[in-house]
């Protein structure tokens, strides 16, 4: 089944989050059976070349900015998946620990090995955590331009939000996400 809208503002929503824009160039054509096919040239929301989309995987990891952590193992559910349409980047992961030494560890503690680096701050939700100390993670944060990492953002008990740090994971500490940012990578 095809639909053809036209001049009609579209919302596609992940979770708690919305991207929206208005096609009023070209018609937009969404094949439901066989996912989404964006049948025009016009940019979307003054940054998005809808005429590329692509898709594939890709492993998240705890890092440290600044001195990493001695080293962290991860469990097999650790995994992600990512869209990316013209510069917007829809990445989604889940990032399952079983041992860590947090040894030598300094700075704030993040996501990395992003599948595009974030041209400016962006950020992302968490879907589910468990088995963090002292912080509880609510959000992720690619603060600057070229980062392949966002710092992952928690409150404490006083609900005052500040970066975790490697002290804030142990061996059962389980995060899952979605971050939607913006890239300059060709």
């Amino acid at each position: 089944m095809t639909t053809t809208v036209t001049n009609t503002p579209i919302v596609v929503t992940a979770g708690e989050t919305a991207v929206a824009a208005a096609v009023t160039s070209t018609p937009l054509t969404v094949q439901v059976d066989q996912g989404i096919s964006v049948a025009t040239q016009a940019a979307l929301d003054g940054k998005l070349n809808a005429s590329v989309v692509t898709s594939g995987t890709w492993t998240p990891t705890f890092i440290t900015i600044g001195t990493d952590m001695a080293s962290v193992t991860y469990g097999a559910a650790t995994a992600g998946n990512w869209t990316r349409i013209g510069d917007l980047v829809i990445a989604t992961g889940a990032v399952v620990v079983t041992a860590v030494d947090t040894t030598g560890s300094a700075g704030a503690l993040a996501v990395g090995g992003l599948p595009y680096s974030a041209a400016a701050a962006s950020s992302g939700t968490v879907g589910f955590q468990a088995g963090f100390t002292t912080k509880t993670p609510v959000r992720l944060y690619p603060t600057g331009s070229g980062l392949t990492y966002a710092p992952v953002i928690g409150i404490d008990s006083s609900a005052a939000q500040t970066l975790l740090t490697a002290a804030n994971i142990s061996a059962t500490s389980q995060l899952t996400f979605s971050l939607f940012y913006v890239t300059g990578d060709a």
